[in-house]
């Protein structure tokens, strides 16, 4: 008695554990539902959003709407796209992580531009030097005579 007593507790448990595997809020075709939250407000949407295999699945429209973004579908090329207001995908306009993010990609942009310019600054520094040492073997060779004519 006292084996079937535990047994059934651990087939109690073990289902209890899968259900709860299988997400919080539900299942959706066969995935666990995920909530989904923009700047801490929850997004309502006709298609909940999924973990698929461990990866999150979101409805694009709902999030990137609650985000002030505009989106769109072109079918001839399969392709939504999203515009924000400032034509940027960013994330939020005036937020701080949307001014850092926009001030590193400013940063990458400058250091791009100065690695190039680096790189045309050490191509002229070694079409001078080369120039240099023409320059330098072509007087060292026509050694001039104390008429002034070089030998």
């Amino acid at each position: 008695m006292r084996m079937k007593t535990l047994s059934c507790i651990l087939l109690f448990l073990a289902f209890a554990a899968t259900a709860s595997a299988a997400g919080l809020h539900g299942e959706y075709n066969g995935f666990a539902v995920v909530r989904v939250e923009v700047n801490g407000e929850p997004v309502q949407s006709p298609v909940p959003g999924i973990n698929m295999n461990g990866t999150t699945l979101v409805p694009l429209r709902v999030v990137s709407e609650a985000l002030g973004a505009r989106v769109g579908w072109q079918p001839e090329t399969y392709t939504a796209v999203i515009t924000t207001a400032n034509g940027t995908a960013d994330s939020g306009a005036g937020s701080e992580a949307g001014e850092e993010s926009q001030l590193y990609g400013e940063m990458a942009a400058l250091f791009g531009k100065l690695d190039r310019l680096a790189g045309s600054l050490e191509s002229i520094g070694q079409g001078l030097n080369i120039a240099r040492e023409q320059t330098a073997s072509s007087s060292d060779s026509a050694m001039p005579t104390k008429s002034g004519r070089s030998i």
